[in-house]
């Protein structure tokens, strides 16, 4: 409640106005009756003394629980924070090693890019070889061809002279006889028909060695031949191997090759898709 001015006439530290009349009686009344009125009014300055000590006391306590609180819930946001933090650091170094491992598949992506392309480089290559191998043996084999047909004709008429040579023999032992001038025609014919086989025969048998060296280097080219085949089904096998690793390289990871257009080319370059 509201307190009174001391210095009022009810106050009980209102001054003393003497009086030539006052007796000490009433001076002493006077005075207890401004002590009593002090005791009530210290009462009062007491009990509010005591409220207001008790509503601060209310208040630090309420404060106090609002800063525990306040300071509970900071602490609280702070973990929270902290626990965001770690785990966005952790995120990101997942991010990281992921790119990492993005940029050396792209990185072996591109090796197996050029690897391939070298590859064909070197499949046409030893396709062309193997292709001017193939011509070169068929013309060879076409001249093999002629020189057997020329080798089996010489072959014929080497057997008609033969055959011409010995029935002149006969007719030349039927028709021969002491000094006779046909006779030694005949002779002369034999000899001349032995001069024609012999030449025959040698030419024969250069045409045969012919053939025969025809043959070896045919074999010889055939064996090349061969080995370049079985060159070039290795380097084929081992193509085929390398474009079926790439083709599942890549597609064990589609988000990234839809995402490039080199990588998304090199795989429809080897005859496949994302969505096979």
């Amino acid at each position: 409640g509201a307190t009174s001015d001391i210095r009022s006439e009810q106050s009980a530290f209102a001054p003393i106005k003497p009086t030539g009349t006052d007796t000490a009686a009433d001076v002493e009344a006077t005075l207890q009756q401004r002590v009593s009125r002090l005791h009530r009014s210290l009462g009062k300055l007491l009990a509010v003394r005591t409220q207001a000590e008790s509503t601060m006391k209310l208040q630090v306590q309420e404060l106090q629980r609002q800063i525990s609180v306040g300071r509970e819930q900071q602490e609280a946001k702070s973990n929270k924070k902290q626990l965001e933090l770690h785990s966005l650091q952790s995120r990101v170094g997942k991010l990281e090693a992921e790119n990492r491992q993005l940029a050396r598949e792209l990185q072996t992506h591109v090796k197996s890019k050029c690897e391939l392309e070298q590859a064909l480089k070197s499949q046409n290559e030893t396709i062309h070889e193997f292709n001017k191998l193939l011509d070169s043996n068929l013309e060879e084999h076409s001249q093999f061809l002629a020189m057997k047909q020329q080798v089996s004709e010489m072959k014929r008429q080497l057997q008609q002279v033969e055959t011409e040579a010995s029935t002149y023999r006969e007719e030349f032992a039927k028709l021969q006889g002491p000094g006779d001038a046909l006779g030694k025609h005949w002779l002369q014919e034999k000899v001349d028909l032995q001069q024609q086989v012999r030449k025959l025969r040698e030419t024969y048998l250069q045409k045969d060695s012919e053939i025969q060296q025809m043959k070896e280097k045919m074999f010889r080219h055939r064996t090349i031949l061969e080995e370049n085949n079985q060159k070039a089904e290795a380097e084929v096998r081992k193509l085929d191997n390398l474009v079926e690793h790439i083709r599942r390289t890549l597609q064990s990871i589609p988000e990234m090759v839809g995402s490039s257009a080199e990588l998304k080319g090199l795989l429809q370059c080897i005859g496949d898709d994302l969505a096979t």
